[in-house]
Formats: structure tokens, C-alpha cells, sequence
């Protein structure tokens, strides 16, 4: 693949990223909107973590928890989670940005942008979950829920981690080489 080949491939794909960001966010909004006023029977679910490290849940009293609570609680978590995706797709959108602008990068300001994507992801598939339990045990009469463990999410942000390192340590040696010559 030649230079501008490439390049017009992280254009589109810059552009693609903040398409799919509207996108979601419209599809929030609208998403909310329709289930506060009243005029749309749609149904939410959240997902507990592709891998449980720790799982637990009950209730005070005969009934628990009901699954109208668990739609709440969903609900109210979806504005959070598509937040963080909003954020990630856009901070992807910045790192083609970067590339398709001719820029290197073997640059501490991309490595920002790929270290901040690793850590959005990593954090947010183990806070998510969290949240997701404590909204829940806020929303229940009589039950309760705590759910601990990662999924996709995390094992992404840590690669993307490494990799950034691995850009960092790029970095170093090219200045070592720079400093030599």
C-alpha cells in the first residue's frame, strides 16, 4: 500500500468513526427521548461482564428483583456506556486524523491518543459493570446485585496499551539513534 493510499484509508476511516459517533449519540437521544415520553415500548438490557471474576445478588424479602427494575437500571446506564463509546470512536477518529495529516506515528502526542483509548477501554469494562450493579441496588424495593468482571473490552485496552509502549519505546530509540548521528 502506497503513502496516499494509506492515507485516504485513515481519512475515511477518521470520517467513518465521527459518522458512527452521531450516530449513537442520535441514537440516544432519541433512544430517551421516546422511552421518557412514553411513546415506544422499547425494551433495555445490560450485560454483565463476558468473564465474572465475582458474582453475587439476592434479595431482603420474597420478591427481588423484578425485571421492570433491571430495564430501569438499564436504561439509565446506556447514556454512560455510549458516552464512553462516543468518546473512544472519536479519540480513533483523532488517531487516523493524525496519520491521514501526514504526521509520524513514532510521536509522544499519538502515543497519547492510543494510551488514552487503552485506559478508557480498561477502566470503563471494569467501572461499568460496577455502576451497572450499584443503579440497580439504588432502583430494587428488595433485591440487590454486584457483579465484578471484564470482558473484550479490557483485553483490547490492554493491547492497545502494549502497543502504545511499544510506540514509546519507538520513540526512545529513534531519538538515541538521532542523538548518535
Amino acid at each position: 500500500m502506497n503513502l496516499s493510499r494509506f492515507r485516504n484509508f485513515c481519512r475515511i476511516n477518521a470520517y467513518a468513526l465521527q459518522i458512527f459517533s452521531i450516530f449513537i449519540f442520535v441514537a440516544v437521544v432519541y433512544s430517551v427521548y421516546t422511552y421518557v415520553s412514553g411513546t415506544t415500548t422499547l425494551s433495555f438490557t445490560y450485560n454483565s461482564p463476558d468473564i465474572t471474576l465475582f458474582s453475587m445478588g439476592g434479595s431482603k424479602g420474597a420478591i427481588g428483583i423484578t425485571e421492570a427494575e433491571r430495564q430501569i437500571a438499564a436504561f439509565t446506564m446506556i447514556p454512560i456506556t455510549q458516552a464512553v463509546t462516543i468518546f473512544v470512536l472519536l479519540a480513533g477518529s483523532a488517531a487516523f486524523k493524525w496519520l491521514a495529516d501526514g504526521k509520524r506515528p513514532f510521536d509522544f502526542n499519538f502515543v497519547k491518543i492510543i494510551k488514552r483509548i487503552s485506559l478508557t477501554l480498561m477502566i470503563s469494562d471494569i467501572i461499568l459493570p460496577l455502576v451497572h450493579s450499584f443503579v440497580l441496588g439504588m432502583i430494587s424495593v428488595d433485591g440487590y446485585s454486584l457483579n465484578f468482571g471484564f470482558g473484550s473490552g479490557f483485553i483490547m485496552g490492554v493491547i492497545l496499551y502494549v502497543v502504545s509502549e511499544i510506540f514509546n519505546y519507538g520513540i526512545e530509540l529513534q531519538n538515541l539513534s538521532d542523538d548518535v548521528v
